[in-house]
């Protein structure tokens, strides 16, 4: 399979442009995929189209018809951003040209652990979230994760654990002086020292244009200074919730405690106890591209409302 090579960015204006959406419809759509993605990893042409006009219908959504979404999407094919088209024949054996069925993947299926490849990510997300419902966020067209207050009470406690072991192991199994010993996790980053072979990387490749490097050096920074370990272990935790390779959940729950320990966390057992209840409530209410934007307790919710009804999505 040959996937078509990106268009330049005036062509695409141009393409786009020929749609005859207006602005706020154009607009509207390059909002709506990229959400969609984010919520749900993937989902298809047909169920992309079902969601838009619920949106239509009830959140007041710029008036956008099938056809013009169906002409959005083949320029998008050609486009960068975020996700990509595939036409049904390209990803499923059985798959014909039926435009309903083409498939909008999101770029992070390809980053599961596990995952070989895109495709290979799309197919086990696809198998777990078959059957399940799509959550639709109010206000669609503007939703942007936000931490939920289980993921700020798991962040600050993991953030003030303190590194206390006296030795660690390094990459390559030996005991050495622990870098960390008696600071808090929310005070350092564990791989700064990658982030400084970074730099001197950047600036050895591109060593005439200072002013970029510079720029983009700061953006990095800008970044990076956000993640302390307690940031990357609460992202790592939540990866590992969303990646449908993971046999069981509590696989992300080993992860944690894993982390902790090659950074010299020794826990107590009333600290043990207290994580553990952080990262089941965290678990448990933070919305999942496995469960299709839901999360457990909501998806636990909606069964409850409507028991073993099929919802009709993958139909």
């Amino acid at each position: 399979m040959t996937y078509p090579k990106p268009l330049s960015e005036k062509t695409l204006l141009r393409r786009y442009k020929s749609i005859g959406m207006n602005d706020e419809a154009l607009a509207a759509m390059h909002d709506f995929f990229g959400i969609c993605v984010s919520l749900y990893g993937c989902l298809s042409l047909r169920q992309a189209w079902n969601i838009y006009q619920i949106l239509m219908r009830e959140q007041n959504a710029p008036k956008v018809s099938l056809s013009e979404m169906n002409e959005y999407v083949d320029v998008a094919r050609r486009d960068i951003c975020g996700y990509w088209v595939f036409k049904a024949s390209e990803v499923w054996i059985d798959g014909g040209e039926a435009r309903e069925d083409w498939e909008i993947i999101g770029f992070s299926c390809g980053d599961f652990q596990g995952a070989g490849n895109l495709l290979e990510g799309f197919y086990k997300l696809n198998e777990q979230q078959l059957w399940k419902p799509f959550y639709i966020p109010e206000n669609f067209l503007n939703y942007s994760y936000r931490r939920i207050p289980e993921e700020m009470r798991l962040l600050t406690f993991i953030g003030n654990l303190r590194s206390t072991a006296s030795t660690v192991d390094d990459d390559g199994g030996l005991k050495v002086e622990n870098p960390w010993k008696d600071m808090i996790l929310q005070d350092f980053r564990q791989d700064e020292n990658k982030f400084d072979f970074l730099i001197s990387a950047i600036e050895n490749l591109n060593p005439d244009k200072t002013a970029e490097n510079e720029s983009f050096i700061s953006d990095i920074k800008d970044s990076l200074s956000l993640r302390s370990a307690a940031d990357e272990i609460v992202f790592s935790f939540l990866q590992g919730l969303e990646n449908p390779f993971l046999e069981d959940v509590e696989d992300a729950f080993s992860l944690v405690y894993e982390m902790l320990e090659k950074i010299g966390v020794e826990l107590s057992v009333r600290q043990n106890a207290s994580l553990y209840k952080y990262l089941t409530e965290f678990a448990e209410n933070v919305p999942l591209i496995i469960n299709r934007g839901y999360s457990e307790a909501g998806l636990d919710a909606w069964e409850e409302e409507y028991g073993d009804e099929n919802p009709g999505w993958d139909e």
